[in-house]
């Protein structure tokens, strides 16, 4: 039970903080994102260079129509005007924020 001695609230949270990113509650808090691995994130970062790379034969080589850039879609990045470097952003530090308020409450109380 949660907040006895055999489960504390600083062993819940570390529990918590460390639980594998194929977990229901990881892919709870990253949504579609939390489904990519570094792995994906890096071969979508390929398939971006090669993409750049034919753009660029491309219009040196005078291809007709010219060819435009199009970024690999990423789960959770907003794509403007074929911006790259725009990233998803996780908000984990609000859950840190709730778990300290708890176990604050829990030790005062």
């Amino acid at each position: 039970m949660l907040g006895t001695e055999e489960l504390t609230y600083g062993r819940f949270r570390t529990l918590l903080f460390h639980l594998p990113r194929e977990s229901a509650f990881v892919q709870a808090q990253l949504g579609v994102a939390g489904k990519w691995t570094t792995d994906n994130y890096l071969t979508a970062h390929v398939i971006d260079g090669l993409n750049h790379l034919y753009v660029l034969l491309g219009s040196v080589y005078g291809a007709r129509p010219k060819p435009k850039f199009e970024p690999f879609p990423r789960p959770g990045v907003k794509n403007v005007k074929g911006n790259t470097k725009t990233y998803a952003k996780f908000d984990l530090e609000q859950l840190r924020g709730m778990l300290d308020q708890t176990t604050q409450a829990v030790d005062d109380g």
